[in-house]
């Protein structure tokens, strides 16, 4: 056996990163019907109705490349419906990570 190194580089997956909320890219609940499914948004609203009473108002905002779920002006979930009746969605807690990925 010899001493080298050999790096084997794979895309494993190639993803795009959306920004936060685009200044004009909102659009409403019936895009995302047409866009997800049904099935997809209702799993959607059962997520959102987990949110604890004690966070405070929850908003929800649809934008052209995601659902955002947020309270007090702050973001920290951001939804994907999709076709297949389920949902890409990520989290944020806690004002330290929120502030990280600004």
């Amino acid at each position: 056996m010899s001493d080298k190194l050999c790096l084997n580089f794979v895309r494993v997956l190639d993803v795009m990163e959306e920004g936060e909320d685009e200044l004009g890219d909102q659009v409403d609940r019936k895009y995302w019907e047409a866009r997800g499914s049904k099935k997809s948004l209702d799993l959607m609203d059962s997520i959102i109705a987990l949110v604890p009473k004690e966070a405070g108002d929850v908003r929800i905002k649809y934008n052209r490349h995601h659902v955002a779920m947020g309270t007090s002006g702050t973001n920290f979930c951001w939804f994907h419906p999709r076709k297949g009746g389920h949902v890409h969605f990520h989290v944020k807690l806690g004002e330290e990570a929120r502030e990280k990925s600004c």
